[in-house]
């Protein structure tokens, strides 16, 4: 809602005016700048400012608006950016000039939603235009917000606007020293700012470092300050959901205006299955330690999704849980053993692997085993191998080396957590010794060391 700052009378002292009486940046050798001027009148009017209300009209002619209104190089329509248009068009949205806005939408459509600044001005220097002459992109949270300022109301029920608008709040640098100012006044206009202040609890630090540290326009920060307070009065006391984190790392890593110009199929497909793996380990991540049903129970719910068996087999090995655990969970879970081999072969690619020989190393093992090392030798029946350089010759047992590894076990049923050390010990016990010791024993154990080691039984 445009007037819930009705009555509100803004104190904008000491912001720095020229003869105009238009807001610019006073620079260190006392010129006041006007290259932001557009913006800055748009989010004094957004504070319910009269003074700047006033002036709006100035920026904006036939559908074009300019930085502003008289200074070269800020007065020519051509270097006007998305970030001086949406401030802009935040201020009139208050100050309830909806004509302004709407000559601006039709005139942005009429550009395929690009915007004005197809030339390149720096002060100083002669203007040169764009190659090719394409204003910045407007994404679509910026069109759904464009057109709720020019009248169109319903236009915040958008899906796609909403979460364009989503996937940008939750991806934005948490930073204090990164600007989100646009952002935050348009997670106003478009009904997001308890989301906008969950993610961004720190804006009143943001604010202050844009507007008073960098600018000397610390009153501006106060201001706006007091409009987020008296804004979120709006908003119920609920719990607002925040996207996954393998699917915000997905969203961070891709720039959204460059993937909306690229038209390659084949990249398509490859961002789809991106943003599919992603879902998929958060999925994962979710049944094993959010719901604690562990692997099995996992397999189990992956199955309600009818996600396959290569699916299930990646996203548990993306969230680190063992070779192992993951085969049983899919044998548990009922899959044919001709799909499981191939498909944890392809979560475990090289090494580990299963029954995969890509790394150098002799298997003389008949029956199915699992290798997790690369550079080693299997002479031993159903094991499993999970550290590096090392050699197995004895009958069922499972090889964890102690942190310094490098070490023999011979021993009987029993479990090592030591360092390097040798086991003679022939009942069943833990180690947890780091001197060298001896084990001995000829039956099936269980070794746990962390690191490279020899077992030849």
């Amino acid at each position: 809602m445009s007037n819930t700052l009705d009555g509100h009378v803004p104190d904008l002292e000491g912001v720095p005016r020229d003869a105009g009486g238009i807001i610019c940046q006073l620079e260190s050798t006392g010129r006041l700048d006007g290259g932001d001027s557009a913006h800055r009148a748009g989010v004094a009017a957004f504070c319910n400012s009269a003074a700047d209300t006033a002036l709006l009209p100035r920026f904006e002619s036939g559908g074009l608006m300019v930085r502003h209104p008289i200074q070269p190089p800020w007065n020519d329509w051509r270097n006007c950016s998305r970030d001086q248009l949406k401030g802009y068009t935040a201020g009139c949205w208050r100050a309830g000039r909806i004509d302004i806005n709407e000559r601006l939408l039709h005139a942005t459509a009429a550009r395929s939603f690009t915007c004005q600044n197809t030339q390149e001005d720096e002060p100083g220097k002669p203007s040169k235009i764009k190659n090719p002459p394409v204003g910045d992109v407007l994404l679509p949270d910026d069109v759904m917000c464009l057109r709720i300022t020019a009248g169109e109301n319903l236009a915040f029920m958008d899906l796609a606007g909403q979460l364009s608008l989503h996937i940008a709040i939750e991806t934005a640098s948490r930073d204090a020293k990164t600007d989100k100012n646009n952002l935050m006044l348009e997670s106003i206009i478009c009904g997001r700012l308890n989301l906008f202040a969950k993610v961004h609890s720190n804006y009143e630090d943001f604010l202050h470092y844009y507007w008073a540290d960098q600018r000397g326009q610390a009153r501006i920060a106060e201001e706006l300050i007091w409009v987020v307070k008296q804004e979120l009065k709006r908003y119920p006391t609920l719990e607002v959901p925040l996207l996954p984190a393998n699917l915000l790392n997905v969203l961070r890593d891709i720039n959204l205006g460059a993937e909306l110009k690229n038209l390659d199929p084949e990249h398509h497909t490859q961002l789809v299955a991106r943003f599919l793996e992603a879902g998929l380990r958060d999925a994962a991540n979710t049944f094993v330690f959010s719901m604690k049903l562990g692997v099995d129970g996992a397999v189990n719910e992956f199955k309600k999704l009818r996600a396959g068996v290569d699916q299930i087999a990646k996203a548990l090995a993306n969230i680190d849980q063992t070779p192992n655990a993951i085969r049983a969970g899919l044998v548990a879970g009922g899959f044919p053993a001709s799909f499981i081999a191939p498909a944890m072969q392809g979560a475990f690619p090289g090494i580990p692997h299963v029954d995969t020989f890509v790394a150098p190393h002799a298997d003389v093992v008949a029956i199915p085993h699992t290798d997790v090392a690369p550079v080693h030798q299997d002479v031993g029946a159903v094991h499993a191998d999970v550290r590096t350089l090392h050699t197995d010759q004895t009958g069922p047992h499972a090889d964890r080396s102690g942190p310094f590894g490098t070490h023999l076990d011979v021993g009987g049923p029993h479990a090592d957590v030591g360092g390097i050390h040798t086991d003679m010990l022939t009942t069943p016990h833990v180690d947890v010794k780091v001197s060298p010791h001896v084990d001995a024993g000829p039956t099936a154990h269980v070794d746990t060391p962390s690191v490279g080691h020899v077992d030849t039984p």
